[in-house]
């Protein structure tokens, strides 16, 4: 199970819990019907199951026609009370205590979010959906860090999709297209100062498959202090998920070698 390290729980309203995490998990968007969306939902799912306060950060709106599960659903699964829509996160609003779901409007917003201390590990994913324009985990993780109270920075957990950089140059040596073959080389030195200062931020970098873990460790080693796998699968989501399924102790990840967290990819 996903143990609390020492000294960390819950300080919400002055509680001081110590039966699991505080748990952000941070996303492009609002969950929806796509695979990678579903395996989030395994992670989540996973995450509650073990007892841990697992509340969710979306960069972005996403229409109500797109989200799956339902943002109500998504407030059932986490345990807190249905707000109808994702709390946003601006102006002079006041953050909700955790767990909950929030919607990034600005910095501000997310700084004040910051501020408040409540959360021992923040998992963001790293995707370049957006690309030219920065990713969540770009965007997001800085101003999550630079505001934490002195004391309680949480742990932070990278989760990327793919080896970015080598799947460029890999795309820029295949292509025969000129222009697409333009477009991947320019992803090739664009791409790696863009994840080393992600990683940088990160205690654990994350990834999907073995090889990918493979190839980004080799590339930036000198990052990241540890670098895990996390599989999941159709068994993550019924009670035959095996203890070797998702995530290793956030505690364990920073005690023991790097190693994977449960095996091979999917």
């Amino acid at each position: 199970p996903l143990r609390p390290p020492p000294g960390a729980g819950s300080s919400v309203g002055g509680c001081e819990e110590r039966k699991g995490l505080s748990v952000l998990l941070i996303h492009e968007h609002h969950l929806k019907a796509i695979g990678s969306d579903l395996r989030l939902l395994g992670l989540l799912l996973q995450l509650r199951e073990q007892g841990h306060r697992t509340s969710l950060l979306f960069r972005g709106r996403t229409p109500r026609e797109e989200r799956s599960p339902p943002t109500s659903e998504l407030y059932r699964i986490i345990g807190a009370e249905d707000l109808g829509d994702p709390l946003a996160l601006g102006g002079q609003a006041t953050p909700r205590t955790p767990p909950s779901i929030y919607e990034m409007q600005d910095l501000h917003g997310l700084a004040a979010l910051a501020k408040q201390g409540w959360f021992d590990a923040v998992l963001c994913t790293f995707w370049f959906w957006r690309d030219p324009a920065p990713s969540a985990a770009e965007l997001l993780l800085p101003t999550l860090l630079t505001h934490a109270p002195a004391g309680r920075r949480p742990f932070v957990a990278v989760l990327s999709d793919d080896a970015h950089s080598a799947k460029a140059a890999m795309m820029a040596g295949w292509e025969h297209v000129e222009e697409r073959k333009a477009l991947w080389r320019g992803k090739m030195h664009s791409l790696p100062p863009r994840q080393h200062a992600v990683y940088s931020l990160a205690d654990a970098v994350v990834h999907i498959s073995e090889t990918d873990a493979r190839l980004e460790r080799a590339a930036f080693n000198g990052t990241a202090r540890y670098w895990r796998v996390v599989r999941m699968s159709l068994r993550s989501f019924t009670r035959e998920g095996g203890a070797d399924d998702g995530l290793e102790s956030i505690d364990d990840a920073a005690t023991r070698p790097a190693t994977t967290c449960g095996g091979g990819g999917g």
